[in-house]
């Protein structure tokens, strides 16, 4: 019989309907890595329980669901150098940093990452490694961020990124050919991608921008995605130079130039998004396309209205929209409960719009998120069948949420907290707010030590 996990007495589970009041209070069983009950009492129903998890008074959501990132960017977080620069400048610095990072700084880059991303109650995260340089093998830099998954237990979706365009843009030997990046994806894909609906990895394919990818790139991809049934991603719509580089080169959108090279079906997730019209909004919801909305790294560098993504637009006409903390040179930190509440708040900036309410964000950071992965019959919900990720807060012993008279509301809009316990495919990966499978100092000092070796600090 495989093992089992009795959250018992839980007040507060989140739902379809939001966050509210059980009454009376739930149980939900775990068996093995699935969710096997829901209901009162449990515990007088079912024996051999080896776990027992007190949710009184406690929030119960699904895991968290990350949507764009770059793992290796704990290494670049708040460099002097890439503050307020330009999309291509900043490409160009994050490069020349990345050539110092050899497979070992890879693995302990995407561990720190991903460690801050469970503690603040994600269990799935994606990542984009977009720079492959020449002097390093390329499947061992994809494969230390597989490993580091491995090691903290988190379900993975990485996507094979890319650069190839050969313009003068950006530096050449960290560039690949584009028949080069085809065979690895397939490499890749063929090794790593899992195919069942509890997988803990599947593999997806992202070019990086337009403009650091020829067409064909793009058109290749959108061919593999068919043929191996995955997922695809690319950053979209994230600056005025992007807007402008296009319409110089192709005589149209970013978007539109998406939907002429294939890009347009459930399988596509574009990050960012900021700089979008009305009609491509309306194309986006029609071709059924996600949005990874990264709020905290797009209000950046662009000043007020420019650096929102007019995502309560989107939510309105039907587009899918999920959440991304994007790679920490950007964002410089992977709490998903900050960019939850970034998400709700900057909404408030433009004229046409104000700030989203708490179920829009909570679905866009669950239910949104496995719908952008195409992984909604599996994770995404706290419901009988769907695997065991669930994490669990107490906001009871936190000063920052004395008063909250809406208690799930106030996880995203008072202070940032840690999980008390999360859960991932039925292992418990974080309790007490500690995690389980590795050290936290341990981790802190040997990524540390990895970080300055690699630059020399």
């Amino acid at each position: 019989m495989p093992e089992r996990i009795l959250i018992h007495n839980a007040d507060y589970i989140y739902n379809l309907a939001g966050v509210s009041p059980n009454s009376p209070p739930q149980d939900i069983l775990i068996e093995g890595n699935i969710i096997a009950a829901i209901g009162p009492k449990l515990d007088e129903k079912f024996g051999d329980v080896k776990t027992h998890i007190d949710a009184t008074n406690k929030l119960v959501f699904p895991g968290f669901i990350n949507t764009h990132h770059h793992l290796f960017q704990a290494f670049m977080r708040h460099v002097p150098q890439m503050q307020n620069q330009r999309i291509d400048q900043w490409i160009a610095e994050a490069t020349s940093r990345a050539k110092k990072m050899d497979p070992e700084a890879h693995y302990w880059a995407a561990l720190s990452n991903m460690a801050e991303l469970v503690l603040s109650g994600a269990t799935t995260t994606t990542d984009m490694l977009y720079l492959y340089p020449n002097q390093y093998d390329h499947q061992e830099l994809f494969e230390a961020t597989i490993e580091a998954a491995k090691t903290i237990g988190v379900r993975f979706h990485p996507y094979r990124g890319s650069m190839s365009r050969r313009d003068g843009l950006f530096e050449k030997d960290v560039l690949e050919e584009s028949e080069k990046i085809i065979e690895h994806t397939r490499d890749i894909v063929d090794k790593f991608h899992q195919k069942a609906g509890d997988a803990m990895v599947k593999v997806g394919i992202a070019p990086c921008t337009i403009f650091t990818n020829c067409a064909y790139d793009y058109e290749q991809a959108a061919a593999l995605a068919i043929r191996y049934d995955i997922n695809l991603q690319t950053h979209l719509g994230e600056s005025k130079f992007e807007t402008r580089y296009v319409l110089e080169k192709y005589g149209m959108t970013p978007y539109q130039l998406m939907e002429s090279l294939g890009w347009k079906d459930s399988r596509v997730s574009l990050a960012h998004c900021i700089e979008i019209n009305d009609e491509d909004i309306d194309r986006l919801a029609q071709n059924h396309n996600s949005v990874s909305h990264c709020p905290t790294s797009n209000a950046r560098s662009p000043i007020g209205q420019t650096g929102v993504a007019p995502i309560a637009k989107m939510l309105q006409k039907g587009v899918n929209v999920s959440i991304g903390v994007d790679g920490s040179a950007g964002n410089d930190s992977s709490d998903m409960l900050f960019e939850m509440r970034a998400a709700r708040t900057n909404q408030g900036i433009p004229e046409e719009s104000t700030y989203l309410d708490p179920e829009q964000i909570f679905y866009m950071a669950t239910e949104g998120g496995a719908k952008a992965l195409r992984w909604e019959s599996n994770i995404g919900r706290v419901e009988q069948g769907y695997c065991a990720d669930i994490t669990i807060f107490d906001i009871h012993d936190s000063i920052g949420h004395i008063g909250a008279w809406d208690k799930a509301g106030s996880l995203i809009s008072c202070s940032s907290k840690r999980a008390e316990t999360v859960i991932i495919n039925g292992e418990i990966i974080v309790s007490e707010g500690r995690l389980t499978k590795i050290e936290e100092r341990q981790l802190i000092k040997k990524a540390t030590t990895k970080w300055k070796e690699a630059f020399g600090k």
